[in-house]
């Protein structure tokens, strides 16, 4: 399965599911699988009401605008009204959701020597290559208002080499 840069994702072959109560994305056949060159590890920390590991990457304005426009179209095409949902950015801050099945996490980080290494070898301000999934979209009612988001979850990290 290919990964995409985001740049080059057609809105157009985006399509979504509905399935087991949830939303869900397909690039074509595929998931919705993108990559985000050079950016930086804002922050590495558990989520404080799931206890979930969570990284957030600091994004440059290309990337945030190319973010923007895929969010807008896929909550465009569900017909869900913007004060409804909740961005996956946070200013200039990209929260991602990192796997963990059976106490391991299942995400593959690289070295700058494209050798394996551990998720607590990672360092906050660090510049990384990212293959991220937008996995599906999450359903809240708040006093019967409907609050929407789409999950992130990060597949692998490549430290940058020095140049």
């Amino acid at each position: 399965m290919e990964v995409l840069d985001i740049k080059k994702i057609s809105c157009n072959r985006i399509t979504t599911f509905f399935r087991k109560n949830n939303y869900y994305f397909r690039y074509g056949k595929y998931k919705l699988k993108f990559k985000l060159d050079d950016i930086c590890i804002s922050n590495i920390e558990n989520n404080k009401y799931t206890n979930k590991m969570h990284i957030k990457f600091r994004l440059d304005p290309e990337h945030i605008k190319d973010i923007v426009a895929l969010e807008d179209h896929i909550y465009g095409t569900l017909n869900i009204i913007p004060k409804n949902y909740k961005s996956i950015l946070n200013g200039q801050i990209l929260d991602s959701k990192v796997i963990e099945r059976y106490k391991k996490f299942e995400i593959d980080i690289f070295d700058s020597n494209d050798n394996l290494i551990t998720i607590s070898e990672l360092k906050e301000h660090e510049m990384v290559d990212a293959e991220l999934e937008l996995r599906n979209i999450w359903k809240l009612d708040l006093n019967g208002i409907p609050k929407y988001g789409i999950i992130v979850v990060i597949h692998k990290i490549a430290l940058r080499r020095n140049k």
